[in-house]
């Protein structure tokens, strides 16, 4: 309990044993089946719990995140091989850069993102963000070089990311309850998509609605005033999908012709009354 308890005190609920392990593991899991599992930061920070006991009172007081650095080894730190792990992505952000250098096609986004991947030193990507940030506003290399948080770093937050190497604490809170909330709207919408695909079948057969099924319509954010505008559309989504496949793997037409005919089909969809995108699944 005392090994527990000083763990806590100096690097939060963040810091303790196999936190980070559950972390990796679950963002392995999202990245690779498309699941929606929160990390047990984002859960954490969900909860409206404060973020000293998150990340640790000396991450929230200097507001640089230590938690990670004097956190208890995980199994991932114990068995893993991250020389091995450093030469992959290396050998491959390398392969890519070059690739596009020979096309002619590199951007600043691109080297943005390869230098970390090269160069996994935390002053280094402290530094390549500073070198692309305008006005502190750091854009991700991965969204277009969109910003990548909502607050600019003022020039104190600057110095002392690139002095400790250290990520923000305020960033990292941010970025965790961005990601609980986009995998709360994922979950949201993978239940609104079950549930539409349940009523238009019900539709398509003339069976009686499941009173049930618009009470979980409506537990996924559905407006019940718009579920005949939604389940117009969820049909003409369905039938355009199964449309666009048919086009793409077709043969005997140019690639000009195949965008023609599927917007010639997205008009025809859009035009048709329920009544007859009923008639077009039966189909």
């Amino acid at each position: 309990m005392g090994f527990l308890a000083s763990q806590i005190t100096v690097s939060g609920l963040k810091g303790l044993p196999l936190v980070g392990t559950a972390a990796a593991l679950i963002n392995a899991l999202n990245n690779s089946f498309g699941t929606t599992f929160q990390t047990p930061e984002e859960a954490l920070l969900g909860s409206g719990l404060s973020s000293a006991w998150v990340f640790g009172p000396i991450s929230t007081e200097t507001g640089i995140d230590i938690s990670g650095s004097v956190s208890a080894p995980g199994v991932e730190d114990i068995w893993g091989m991250p020389g091995l792990s450093f030469a992959g992505s290396a050998l491959g952000a390398g392969a890519e850069f070059a690739g596009k250098m020979g096309r002619g096609t590199v951007t600043d986004m691109d080297v943005m993102k390869t230098i970390p991947k090269v160069m996994p030193n935390p002053h280094v990507q402290a530094l390549t963000e500073k070198a692309f940030s305008e006005d502190g506003v750091v854009p991700d290399p991965n969204n277009r070089g969109l910003p990548r948080l909502s607050n600019p770093r003022t020039p104190m937050e600057e110095a002392a990311r690139i002095g400790t190497g250290a990520q923000l604490t305020r960033e990292q809170e941010e970025k965790a309850v961005a990601n609980a909330f986009k995998r709360d709207n994922q979950r949201s919408s993978k239940v609104k998509k079950e549930v539409m695909d349940k009523i238009v079948n019900d539709f398509v057969r003339k069976d009686n609605l499941d009173p049930s099924i618009i009470d979980r319509y409506m537990e996924a954010g559905g407006d019940p005033n718009n579920i005949i505008s939604e389940i117009e559309g969820h049909m003409r989504n369905m039938l355009f999908s199964q449309l666009e496949r048919e086009v793409l793997n077709s043969t005997g037409m140019s690639q000009m012709q195949k965008i023609e005919k599927l917007k010639e089909y997205r008009q025809i969809l859009e035009d048709a009354g329920a009544e007859d995108l009923v008639e077009l699944l039966k189909d």
